[in-house]
């Protein structure tokens, strides 16, 4: 039951970026209302994707982190595309090497 705190943690992120805090590391949300400090557990490089698609594409907060999630599964196949391409100049070799680890079962 944990897939429902990524929406809470994505708006709560969200707010404290319309208050003008860039990086909010303490959230007042959580906590009784005293506030916890979440992002410092937390790391918060994923709701900062995700909060590029709530403020630019105006989508919902459970799309959003859909689409970050698919964007960082594009980016991972580019990047293992392109450290095997580097190592082995083998365009067959670069694309299955991606394709597998996109497809790996735990990431």
């Amino acid at each position: 039951m944990h897939d429902q705190q990524h929406v809470v943690r994505l708006y709560l992120m969200n707010v404290g970026i319309h208050q003008g805090i860039w990086y909010p590391r303490l959230v007042d949300g959580l906590g009784f209302g005293f506030g916890y400090p979440l992002f410092n557990f937390y790391p918060p490089l994923f709701y900062f994707i995700a909060q590029v698609f709530v403020r630019t594409a105006g989508v919902g907060y459970i799309w959003s982190i859909k689409l970050a999630l698919i964007s960082l599964f594009v980016i991972s196949y580019v990047g293992m595309y392109g450290l095997v391409f580097a190592l082995t100049k083998n365009r067959v070799v670069a694309t299955l090497a991606g394709v597998l680890y996109v497809l790996a079962p735990y990431h």
